[in-house]
């Protein structure tokens, strides 16, 4: 059997098609129709793939000449398969044709899924001609534009509609009328099964939680999975896999359409049969709250990691608000990062007060040992930087991060206190912005940006000060670190930033946006260092013993119904009263802290 493989667009969807046709026709001989440009390349990748090649015009239009057309009708194909990089293919006319005029009997059809069609010639003609005139004529006919924005009121449509099935199946499982399909599991090797879902593991302070939450779950007793999108700049992958995480991509994209993520996750749960669920960060929450309904997933957890939608610098889809309001529905429990953050989705999406609860964020301690004073002074002149003071930024280089108040209260401080430079570490969309930013206010030598890096905890304790200026915020982890380094902080009274420090005692909490509060605050740091000792010391001490990740991981493995391995090292009355938004009087947590210290 001969096959010929038509490559329709890019190289790696044409080696993709030779794969799916080897697997469906193992004993075929494959033959290629390649674009001229590629043609080498794909001599060096599939050097057993005997080609003819053709010609493209300026517009990209393939230029199939009659000699191309008489070198298949030679070769005397008894199949052809093609990829397209849509669903139907609607862009590929003159590829469509070749089956036709070529008199090939069987063509098989692999959209950019992988899913693979067979059709004889009759039916062929009948697909290809509907695909390419009634399917592509509102691509023609409607502006981009109205396209994409068509596109988007579909997806919410589907969202929501998705949303209302998943609450009617999951009322019908409780009431008893429908049950689902239990999987078998081997008793002797038996451990509880958790999902986490998140749509990406790139830089940031949730992803750096979930981190730390799945290290101090002991892998000997419980099996966890990560699921995630398949995207560029997962920085916290090999964080994950080092705690014996199993890594599992999802089918979908960040760009959309959002129900097909739905859809490929539903299909997931329902062939492994997790029991527990967790949707983590905001829509990936309310996607795996859908998804666990249609699939059954007995227990269901969203866990929140920022303010409600309507804190954040970014628009809200028309959707987002009622799948919140859904999880009421969809959800066992909702877990917030922090007071404020529950606070905010209690007013936003109405969730009952009893349905939440706070889980703060932990670190580990072994990460967070302070080193020397000659080992810090070693970190600065391997940075470069030769200047008294040292203080820095550390997150997403994206709006409500707000870094131009950081450079802002940098110029007002640099005209008190002229020994200082500022490191930048994080990167993001408005990394060019800032950095043009700067030299306008001539910072660009008091200002060095970092990018991202894996040694930011290094970097972190050799400043002074670690600043954090931003609109919104769940429960900065970036935060806790520096205070456990006995670096002291200013922040902006962000959601939970508040929650994570002492005001005057480990850091100082200004208003948002106040540039002139922070500097003012940072003189006073740096003009006293007797005054950073005392702060970081009180901070390394409230930190240990409030907000560790195994008292994390403790807490969130009761809320997905599993006991906990270990006792909680947080005293429960300190806990229950962090859960219910109370605080311990400052009489209690310093008697906590002598005797978790020894004094």
């Amino acid at each position: 059997m001969r096959v010929l493989v038509i490559q329709t667009w890019d190289l790696h969807a044409f080696s993709h098609a030779v794969q799916v046709v080897r697997r469906r026709w193992p004993l075929c001989q494959v033959v290629g129709l390649v674009d001229e440009r590629t043609a080498k390349q794909v001599a060096v990748q599939l050097g057993d793939v005997r080609c003819m090649t053709f010609t493209r015009d300026e517009e990209g239009r393939p230029s199939l000449s009659s000699q191309v057309i008489r070198w298949i009708l030679d070769e005397q194909v008894d199949a052809c398969a093609m990829i397209f990089d849509d669903r139907y293919g609607v862009r590929y006319w003159r590829f469509r044709t070749i089956p036709v005029r070529c008199g090939i009997a069987t063509v098989l059809h692999i959209n950019k899924d992988g899913r693979a069609d067979s059709y004889g010639v009759a039916s062929w003609t009948v697909v290809s001609g509907m695909a390419c005139t009634v399917l592509r004529l509102p691509g023609i006919l409607m502006p981009v534009a109205a396209r994409e924005r068509l596109a988007r009121i579909w997806d919410g449509v589907l969202l929501v509609a998705l949303a209302l099935l998943a609450v009617g199946v999951r009322s019908l499982r409780r009431l008893g009328v429908a049950r689902g399909r239990k999987m078998q599991r081997d008793r002797e090797n038996y451990r509880p099964y958790l999902v986490v879902f998140i749509p990406q593991l790139g830089l940031g302070g949730a992803q750096k939680a979930l981190g730390n939450l799945v290290r101090n779950i002991p892998v000997e007793a419980y099996r966890v999975e990560i699921w995630t999108l398949k995207v560029s700049g997962n920085f916290f992958e090999d964080l994950v896999r080092s705690a014996g995480c199993k890594i599992r991509y999802v089918d979908g994209a960040l760009e959309g359409p959002f129900w097909k993520i739905i859809v490929s996750l539903t299909r997931e749960l329902m062939n492994e049969r997790p029991e527990c669920l967790v949707g983590w960060l905001p829509w990936a929450t309310v996607f795996s709250a859908v998804a666990g309904g249609l699939a059954g997933v007995p227990r269901v957890l969203a866990s929140l990691h920022s303010e409600s939608p309507d804190h954040l610098c970014l628009p809200v889809p028309a959707w987002q608000r009622f799948l919140d309001w859904s999880m009421r529905f969809l959800t066992d429990r909702v877990i917030a990062c922090s007071n404020a953050c529950r606070q905010s989705y209690i007013r936003w999406a109405h969730l009952p007060h009893d349905h939440l609860a706070t889980v703060y964020n932990g670190i580990n301690e072994e990460e967070v040992q302070r080193p020397s004073v000659e080992k810090v002074q070693a970190i600065r002149r391997d940075l470069g930087h030769q200047r008294r003071y040292v203080v820095g930024i550390i997150g997403r280089l994206s709006p409500e991060k707000d870094h131009p108040t950081f450079l802002r209260a940098l110029k007002l401080a640099r005209d008190r206190v002229p020994d200082i430079h500022a490191l930048v570490v994080g990167e993001g969309n408005d990394a060019e912005v800032l950095r043009g930013l700067a030299e306008k206010m001539h910072l660009k030598d008091a200002v060095t940006f970092l990018g991202a890096r894996t040694d930011a905890l290094t970097i972190m304790a050799s400043l002074d000060v670690l600043l954090l200026t931003s609109l919104s915020e769940g429960f900065p982890v970036v935060l806790l670190e520096a205070q456990a380094l006995c670096v002291p902080v200013i922040t902006t009274d962000a959601g939970g930033a508040g929650e994570a420090i002492l005001e005057g005692e480990t850091g100082y909490l200004v208003a948002c946006r106040d540039s002139e509060a922070i500097a003012d605050r940072l003189v006073a740091l740096l003009d006293d260092d007797l005054l950073r000792r005392r702060m970081g010391q009180r901070g390394r001490l409230r930190v240990l013993n409030l907000f560790t990740a195994g008292a994390m991981a403790d807490r969130f493995l009761e809320h997905c119904g599993f006991a906990t391995p270990r006792s909680v090292s947080v005293p429960e009355a300190s806990l229950e009263a962090r859960s219910h938004g109370e605080r311990p009087s400052r009489h209690q947590r310093e008697a906590h802290m002598k005797q978790r210290s020894g004094w």
